[in-house]
């Protein structure tokens, strides 16, 4: 058996098994029927899926397959390009609809998914061939008009990302969007010229497409996140530069690993 897909396997079964962000202050599980419980929720509840909870994973774009019944093989065929993609937190209405439960970046995802797949497939990577993970693995809970992680679901799932880390030791780590790339620094904090930079400094306009090494045994490459809204930024309607990124130039953006995965 593959071992690369039976350690990747293994790690998605012990995040199946982790409880922590539904934990009341007191220790106990949350009882989803109980309001005031549900308060204290750190992550989404759903009442039609198992056990109320549903949970997203690291995984090969090609498995189809609900969990538990992911094939091994898939796993081993995601670790093959050696690249590690971290984004922030699951997203609602893809990865948590019913049908699917699974990260995926295929041609009938979303636009930040589908956004994915066409900058990897520009480098010559196949999208099947790479391991997607969070930075948190639970979906959080609404809040506002979104689905923001707290502080404390980052930290619990901070152990989880490390020991992927660990289990992969990719060639390159892919970090889409601030917040996985602040996590990144949590975990190993990055330095620049031989400075450890300060949370503050870690942002993605200051270190975007940059090849950060050495950084946790591999090389870090810090990106814009590639969804709607940042790429619906780019520009000003005046034609000026804006607070986001452009297509064309997030490809340009990770062409730096080209040389990187063909060694």
């Amino acid at each position: 058996m593959p071992k690369a897909g039976i350690e990747l396997q293994e790690w998605r079964n012990s995040l199946k098994q982790c409880c922590k962000c539904r934990l009341l202050p007191d220790g106990r599980e949350i009882n989803p029927s109980d309001s005031k419980q549900l308060l204290h929720a750190l992550i989404h509840y759903e009442p039609k899926s198992n056990n109320g909870f549903r949970t997203g994973w690291a995984t090969a774009m090609l498995d189809k397959i609900k969990e538990p019944k992911c094939k091994v093989e898939l796993l081993e065929v995601s670790c093959q390009s050696g690249i590690l993609a971290v984004m922030e937190a699951p997203n609602y209405r893809d990865t948590y609809q019913l049908t699917k439960g699974y990260i995926t970046c295929d041609t009938d995802t979303d636009e930040t998914g589908k956004r994915i797949r066409r900058l990897l497939q520009h480098i010559d990577v196949l999208p099947e061939t790479v391991v997607f993970t969070n930075a948190v693995q639970c979906l959080p809970a609404a809040r506002g008009n979104g689905f923001p992680p707290t502080s404390k679901q980052r930290r619990n799932c901070r152990g989880h990302l490390r020991r992927l880390l660990d289990l992969m030791r990719p060639k390159v780590v892919l970090a889409f969007g601030n917040e996985a790339l602040k996590e990144l620094h949590r975990l190993d904090p990055i330095a620049i010229d031989g400075r450890l930079l300060r949370l503050d400094e870690v942002t993605v306009s200051q270190l975007v497409g940059r090849c950060i090494m050495p950084w946790g045994g591999t090389c870090l490459v810090p990106l814009y996140h590639p969804g709607p809204l940042v790429v619906n930024n780019a520009f000003r309607k005046d034609g000026t530069p804006g607070t986001g990124r452009s297509e064309s130039e997030q490809k340009q953006d990770i062409n730096v690993i080209s040389s990187l995965i063909q060694s």
